[in-house]
């Protein structure tokens, strides 16, 4: 960031790749296209993507395909890419593209188009309007998100993940059991064996 000027640098571009890769589905054919991108391209087009963006009203949903198109000038960005990185200027205005919030929001076949963005976005955009002044299309998603990852936790991997935490620490030896006895509790002494 520079004065009121507002960009990334590749490098955040690609943190927030990884990032975005770990959450979801990595799709690590694109980082070879991703580092092919300069500093001087990734800074002009998101210096692009934020200005168009910053200047939109909070009801100007039909303007934010030239911001999305800015950032999809880069080598390996789409719309979902350039929904994470718009999201955090503008989340009154722009949600993040994610897996499940497509399959929630969307009918038809999950693809990555801007056309599918811009319905899923939509959506999100009612729900939020739907739902009051503290909601964004960007808290929408991340709402959907959560529960679609809660929901495909089931009750059984719950157990299971807690069955394997319990057996994974190692069991005390007899010897720290006898060491940790509370001092308030009487031992009693071993019999000898006589010879």
């Amino acid at each position: 960031e520079s004065g009121t000027e507002c960009f990334i640098g590749q490098a955040e571009l690609l943190k927030l790749v990884e990032w975005k890769f770990a959450k979801g589905k990595p799709r690590l054919a694109l980082m070879k296209y991703l580092n092919a991108n300069s500093e001087k391209q990734v800074k002009d087009s998101s210096l692009r993507a934020f200005s168009g963006i910053q200047e939109l009203n909070k009801d100007s949903h039909d303007n934010i395909k030239g911001s999305i198109n800015s950032l999809c000038e880069l080598k390996g960005v789409g719309p979902a890419t350039a929904s994470a990185i718009l999201c955090m200027v503008r989340p009154d205005l722009i949600s993040f593209m994610d897996d499940e919030v497509i399959e929630c929001l969307y009918d038809g076949k999950r693809g990555y188009t801007y056309k599918i963005y811009e319905k899923v976005n939509q959506r999100c955009t009612e729900l939020a309007n739907a739902l009051g002044d503290d909601w964004t299309p960007w808290r929408v998603g991340r709402a959907i998100w959560t529960a679609a990852k809660l929901h495909a936790i089931s009750e059984e991997d719950f157990m299971n993940t807690l069955s394997n935490k319990q057996t994974k620490r190692k069991a005390p030896t007899e010897k720290k059991k006898s060491q940790s006895t509370p001092n308030n509790v009487i031992r009693t002494p071993r019999k000898r064996k006589k010879l």
